[in-house]
Formats: C-alpha cells, sequence, structure tokens
C-alpha cells in the first residue's frame, strides 16, 4: 500500500491487470464523479496496493482500462469521446461492465448505446445472440 504524492502534474505508473500504464494523475482526475478521481486526487486517504516494482496496482481489465485512458484524454482536450469505444461487442461489454465498477457514467452509457446499437444492427447469429444477451444482462440490473 502507498500513500499518494501531492501533485496533479506526477506521472505515474499503474499496472492494471499486468500491463503497465503511464499517464499523469491529473488525467486519472478529469472525471470528478469517478472511483479513479477518489483514489488519485491530492486530497485522498485511500491506500492503494503497489506491485513489486512500486507501480499502483489495479485489478481491473487492462485492455477496457486503455480505452478508459483515451476517454479521459479525449475528454480533457475536447475530442469527441466515442471515438475511445472499442469497435467490437464483447469489448464494449467489457468496458461498460469497467466503467460501472469506476463509476465513469458518461463512458459507460456511451458502450451501452453502442451495445444496443450492434443489438439492432443485422450481423451475424452469434453476435446477435450475444449482444443480446449482454444487453438484456446490463439493462436488467
Amino acid at each position: 500500500m502507498a500513500k499518494l504524492d501531492l501533485d496533479y502534474d506526477d506521472i505515474i505508473n499503474i499496472n492494471v491487470g499486468g500491463k503497465i500504464y503511464t499517464t499523469k494523475r491529473s488525467l486519472l482526475c478529469i472525471d470528478t464523479e469517478s472511483v479513479l478521481y477518489e483514489w488519485f486526487k491530492i486530497e485522498s486517504n485511500v491506500m492503494l496496493d503497489v506491485d513489486k516494482d512500486g507501480n499502483f496496482f489495479l485489478n481491473r481489465d487492462s485492455e477496457s482500462f486503455r480505452h478508459i485512458l483515451a476517454y479521459l484524454r479525449f475528454k480533457n482536450e475536447g475530442i469527441k469521446v466515442a471515438l475511445a469505444l472499442p469497435s467490437q461487442p464483447d469489448e464494449l461489454a467489457k468496458l461498460a461492465a469497467e466503467c460501472g465498477a469506476l463509476r465513469i457514467n458518461e463512458f459507460e452509457r456511451l458502450a451501452l448505446r453502442m451495445l444496443s446499437n450492434y443489438k439492432h444492427l443485422e450481423a451475424s447469429h452469434v453476435v446477435k445472440t450475444y449482444t443480446n444477451y449482454v444487453f438484456n444482462e446490463f439493462t436488467n440490473r
């Protein structure tokens, strides 16, 4: 467990599910409703786990986190955040789950909306079945 340094310009390394991401603390604090903000804000009292190399450790899906960082970066830079969404329904479903767990509500809604679009497209039977199932799981919770 490590207490965070007190500078938003800090460049930090985060081990997310075994993949190391390097970013600024300020990027992680863009969405003030998110769990990331609660963990990484300067006033945080949260003691985060660290790996053996001293990187902050988050037990989350690393591929989804890549999209979350892109979302935060795009939001910060005024770029259309929908561009950070993955194109495949299985990735969208995992991303929606991760965003839900991290309270990144806007991006979760975008992922679910895109997943809903897949549900209505004429795609292969496997994709239809999968997207219908996942979409129903999210909307019935």
